[in-house]
């Protein structure tokens, strides 16, 4: 039986016999992830990166999408 999630990704509903367990079988997809650090001191490190980055609209569960791309910026202080 096919489905669609509000995204447009399509997975199979796969019910095991006489198990409450459902199982979704999901499309195959491909996400970029990308992460620069650059240490400003020995003890002082700043990063910036971004997870999908090309906005892939994915499911891993029927009816909940995965999120969309996001962006981050971190500092990480050693002492």
């Amino acid at each position: 039986m096919g489905r669609r999630s509000r995204r447009g990704s399509r997975a199979r509903r796969k019910r095991s016999p006489g198990r409450a367990s459902v199982f979704y079988k999901t499309e195959g997809y491909v996400t970029a992830a990308l992460r620069v650090d650059y240490n400003l001191t020995d003890r002082i490190t700043i990063g910036v990166g971004g997870r999908n980055l090309f906005d892939r609209n994915y499911a891993l569960t029927d009816g909940f999408p995965e999120p969309g791309r996001s962006l981050f910026l971190g500092v990480r202080a050693r002492y």
